[in-house]
């Protein structure tokens, strides 16, 4: 399905900046002309986003989701030293939901959004560590 996005999304890229397929433009110039970001990077700026914005808004309902504590309270961890959220899936089925995957993304490219209390400065930081990711 995501393939199938992206490609919809080239199409439109390149009727956008007027260039044929024959062209044999690439993905990342066609994403660099137009001001965009790829379908990949999109995902995963939206899902650091999510779990910013539930960890930072009390209201939010998957607050609980990414807050649980690892551990006893008395035990000092690396991974809870550094901020990282507890990944909880056991099964090859859970690893796939999107809890998992969002934690997973989390803990790899959310050590700078950690620090980060605006909204506007995460965005920026957002923005700054999806470009680390693949296309």
């Amino acid at each position: 399905m995501m393939a199938d996005l992206q490609i919809v999304l080239n199409k439109a890229l390149q009727i956008a900046t007027q260039v044929r397929k024959i062209d044999r433009v690439s993905v990342r110039e066609l994403c660099e002309r137009a001001g965009t970001l790829t379908i990949n990077r999109i995902c995963a700026r939206d899902q650091l986003q999510l779990v910013w914005k539930s960890l930072h808004d009390t209201n939010s309902p998957l607050q609980e989701l990414f807050t649980k504590e690892r551990g006893s309270s008395s035990m000092t961890m690396r991974s809870k030293a550094r901020g990282d959220l507890k990944e909880y899936a056991r099964t090859t089925m859970g690893q796939r939901n999107t809890p998992h995957t969002v934690i997973k993304l989390w803990n790899k490219y959310g050590p700078q959004l950690r620090i980060v209390q605006s909204e506007s400065a995460a965005k920026k930081v957002m923005k700054s560590s999806v470009l680390q990711l693949p296309m």
